[in-house]
Order: C-alpha cells, then sequence, then structure tokens
C-alpha cells in the first residue's frame, strides 16, 4: 500500500496549503476591513476657483473603485474559504480516527511530529510511520489536482 516518495511529497505539500489558505483568508479578511475604513477617511472636494493639474477622483470614482476592490478581494476569500474546506473533507475522508487526528494536528493544528506524538502518546518512530501510511490513504481531490497542474503549466510557459 506504501506511496511513492513524490506522492507522499505531492500530498504533504497540498495538506500543507492549509496553513497558506488560512493566512490568505486572514489576509484578505484585513485588506477588505482596511478598504472599507478608507472610504470613510474619503474628504468631500472643494470647490474653489483656484485651477488644478489633472482630473482629481470623485467620491462616486472612491466609492466604485472601492466595491470592485472588496468584491474581487470577496471572490479570493471566497477561494481561500473552499480550498480550507476542501483540505480539511480530504483529511476526514481518510476514513481512519488515528490519521484524521494525526492529520489535524499536523495540518491544521501545525504542530510538528515530535508535538503530535507527545499528544498521542506515541513514540516519534512510530508516529512518522502512521504519517506515512495517513498520507497513503489520503486522496486529494481531483479539482485540486487540476487546478494545481494548470497553475504549474502557466508557471512553465512563462
Amino acid at each position: 500500500m506504501g506511496g511513492s516518495r513524490a506522492e507522499r511529497q505531492k500530498k504533504s505539500d497540498y495538506l500543507n496549503g492549509y496553513y497558506w489558505t488560512l493566512e490568505s483568508i486572514k489576509l484578505t479578511k484585513e485588506k477588505i476591513t482596511l478598504r472599507e475604513s478608507k472610504l470613510y477617511g474619503t474628504k468631500s472636494p472643494i470647490i474653489s476657483d483656484m485651477p488644478r493639474g489633472g482630473k482629481g477622483k470623485d467620491l462616486i470614482d472612491k466609492i466604485e473603485e472601492k466595491d470592485e476592490a472588496i468584491a474581487e478581494l470577496s471572490r479570493r476569500l471566497k477561494r481561500a474559504e473552499s480550498k480550507k474546506l476542501e483540505i480539511e473533507e480530504a483529511i476526514r475522508a481518510t476514513g481512519n480516527e488515528r490519521y484524521v487526528m494525526l492529520l489535524e494536528l499536523t495540518c491544521i493544528d501545525n504542530l510538528s511530529l515530535t508535538d503530535v506524538a507527545d499528544k498521542m502518546n506515541l513514540s516519534y518512530s512510530r508516529i512518522t510511520k502512521l504519517h506515512g501510511l495517513a498520507l497513503d490513504t489520503l486522496k486529494i481531490p481531483k479539482k485540486a489536482n487540476n487546478s494545481n497542474n494548470e497553475k504549474k503549466r502557466a508557471i512553465e510557459s512563462k
């Protein structure tokens, strides 16, 4: 049942995406909050007879820009939250409670294998073996595989 080293690495990379997805969610939420607060700091245009260079943006332009930016950030947030759920479902789909616990502790709780060994009252050696077996059992959704292949092709074509 042992998977190849490359296959295990691919699955491990997929699971490590969980951490970066959480970071992306946090950053995107911060950006949305910042965009929303910037609008409230917008001052109304000053009307005077003095000539000004260039075309200034009025309040409506700034509102439209904010709305477009927030809509894009919201789409990004939705994709990140979807990926987070996809990884959680892939972990639960291993079907083995020990594997689920081990993968949740390493990927979701971001614990090292040493910390997981302590938490599960097992030796480090046993945890590394179980981790390998858990990765062998894990199935990466086809959607995630296709998405990664598309990204790889885009990078290679540059």
